[in-house]
């Protein structure tokens, strides 16, 4: 409907805002929100409330497949530092001489495996809270 056209109730669009937002995935989500003649401010901003309310739950709905890979790849992570760090003291317990670069990996391992969990929690709570943005 361009400027100046009738809509179906018998008014005319005087304006349009245009709500462009770049969304996860290379993707791009685009709404036009048409100004009527007489309209009000108030109705105006409940409108436009809604239109952003619909492009925050698509983002969010794009959103969820990501940080889920993002968190299958950090619990992948953590399953690999949990062997390695294992098997360093599993070497280190049976009294086998470590090699310079595996000690620090000892002293530094059980840091990243706290650092890794934490991060876990915090991508499982943001994906909670993703998905209630997304019903």
């Amino acid at each position: 409907m361009g400027q100046g056209e009738a809509n179906g109730a018998g008014r005319v669009a005087t304006g349009q805002i245009v709500l462009a937002q770049e969304m996860p995935n290379k993707r791009n989500l685009t709404i036009s929100l048409y100004l009527l003649e007489g309209e009000d401010d108030d109705s105006v901003n409940k409108r436009l409330d809604l239109i952003v309310d619909i492009a925050e739950r698509q983002r969010a709905r794009l959103e969820i497949p990501l940080l889920e890979a993002a968190l299958l790849a950090d619990k992948n992570m953590l399953v690999q530092w949990l062997d390695m760090h294992n098997e360093l003291l599993n070497k280190q317990k049976d009294g086998k001489r470590l090699k310079p670069g595996e000690e620090s990996k000892v002293v530094n391992g059980q840091k990243s495996i706290d650092a890794l969990k934490d991060k876990i929690a915090r991508g499982e709570s943001m994906i909670e809270e993703t998905r209630a943005k997304a019903v």
